[in-house]
């Protein structure tokens, strides 16, 4: 009973979590409105929230390994739950991404804990089928917000997705109180040495960002790679590190998955959003009805990670992500050729392809990543995980705001702007299939060297 109640929770999660950031995408039009700025600068709230999650991963691991998975996990359920009620209460853009940044800290306390408590708890013959649920939830958030967050952003308002999803974090918490608590994997937690850490990835990610300001960037990138290299020093020294550099590098089969992970967001996180801007600036789609459209690829994503569990009986995790991978690759190159005058269906052929893709990839490269190490690496390989999976997004996102900021001039409902808009958005698929070359590679030499071992 205690295993059904953990996986609910994590589905609860996995499933609210997108579910929030995916519906953003469709709120664009409603928060530029409600803050008075160009549609381009919403950007900025998915942004920070990336950032802040991505760089506060590793001290949130620290912390896993002090208080332990289960009560970190409890936690950071709740403190997310008050962080996200605070965030549509914002009443300036500022004070939004300063909630945002709450918010992403907040959750990155669950983020690191969720998959090493579920592996930890959940029996070995069960957990392939468990991972395929979360990963699942995952995509059910994903399928399922376009079409809700339509309908609310155009009834009830932007501000009733957050309230939603406060909800579903602290019903995630509730309930894990019964699950017993697992014994801490240390005693030493070093402040000092974790704001380094946090500051450091920080920084560097605001840069990508902010690319454009090329002197401002430029030191920020300087300050975060100073402030990396002194964690990664001490860190080397340390008795008790957070991330053992060495142990790290010398597991090939980790190191090939979080490579493929992170090129994988990085290539891919940003195709709703971008869709979404296509749909609702370019072919002036409403929220609602946007959202039915979007539908489309999460929906596919969801049904194929729900089969996690009998797609792996058939095909090998590495087939499995590199097969996804390239299909990745084919929808973003499709997806470069898109422009005002395309068909729906043209669409709907790349979003069904991209979602087959991604569906391939996902559960089986959580399954490779979380099997290559050892129980009291689990918090550590959960919280590269999604350091990766996050990391990815924030630079796929940072890459966007430069781009859009670098392509667009005119004022907004011009033509120009539209014909701006569209170039981006072009250009930003290019480079995403670019990208997704890259995680191919890793997915590939994972093969390769599964192969070799065997």
């Amino acid at each position: 009973m205690q295993q059904r109640l953990l996986i609910l929770s994590v589905c609860l999660i996995q499933f609210f979590c997108p579910f929030m950031g995916n519906s953003l995408n469709i709120a664009v039009p409603a928060l530029s409105l409600e803050y008075a700025t160009a549609p381009e600068n919403i950007t900025w709230v998915i942004n920070v929230y990336m950032i802040a999650t991505a760089s506060f991963l590793l001290p949130a691991t620290a912390l896993a390994n002090f208080f332990g998975y289960r009560n970190l996990y409890f936690s950071g359920c709740l403190l997310a739950s008050a962080a996200t009620f605070v965030v549509p209460l914002s009443p300036t853009f500022s004070v939004l991404l300063l909630a945002r940044v709450m918010q992403g800290i907040c959750l990155s306390l669950v983020f690191c804990s969720s998959m090493a408590l579920l592996v930890d708890k959940i029996d070995k013959e069960k957990r392939a089928t468990a991972i395929g649920l979360v990963v699942g939830a995952v995509y059910a958030g994903l399928s399922l917000s376009p079409l809700i967050a339509g309908i609310i952003a155009d009834s009830l308002g932007w501000r009733s997705i957050f309230f939603v999803t406060v909800i579903g974090l602290f019903c995630a918490g509730i309930l894990v109180r019964k699950i017993s608590k697992d014994e801490p994997n240390t005693h030493h937690f070093n402040l000092p040495k974790m704001s380094l850490c946090f500051l450091g990835i920080a920084l560097i990610l605001l840069s990508f960002s902010i690319a454009s300001s090329h002197i401002t960037a430029l030191i920020l990138v300087i300050c975060g790679i100073s402030f990396l290299s002194i964690y990664l020093f001490f860190e080397k020294k340390s008795k008790h590190p957070v991330f053992p550099i060495r142990l790290v590098m010398e597991n090939r089969t980790l190191t090939l998955a979080l490579g493929a992970s992170a090129f994988n967001y990085m290539s891919n996180f940003s195709i709703s959003l971008l869709l979404a801007l296509h749909m609702q600036f370019i072919l002036g789609f409403s929220a609602s009805h946007t959202g039915v459209f979007l539908v489309i690829q999460p929906a596919i994503m969801m049904v194929l990670s729900s089969c996690a569990g009998k797609i792996a009986k058939y095909m090998n995790a590495h087939i499995s992500a590199s097969i996804g991978m390239a299909l990745i690759f084919t929808a973003l190159t499709l997806l470069h050729f898109l422009h005002p005058e395309s068909s729906l269906y043209y669409m709907v052929i790349c979003q069904i392809i991209a979602g087959i893709g991604f569906g391939l990839f996902s559960a089986p490269n959580t399954t490779i990543v979380m099997s290559s190490v050892k129980r009291e690496q689990l918090a550590l390989a959960s919280a590269l995980q999604a350091i990766t999976r996050t990391v990815g997004m924030a630079c796929c996102m940072a890459i966007l705001t430069t781009i859009l900021n670098s392509y667009i001039d005119a004022a907004h409902d011009t033509q120009l702007y539209i014909r701006e808009l569209s170039d981006a958005l072009s250009f930003s698929f290019m480079i995403s299939a670019c990208i997704a070359i890259i995680g191919f590679a890793f997915c590939f030499a994972g093969l390769i060297s599964h192969q070799k071992v065997k």
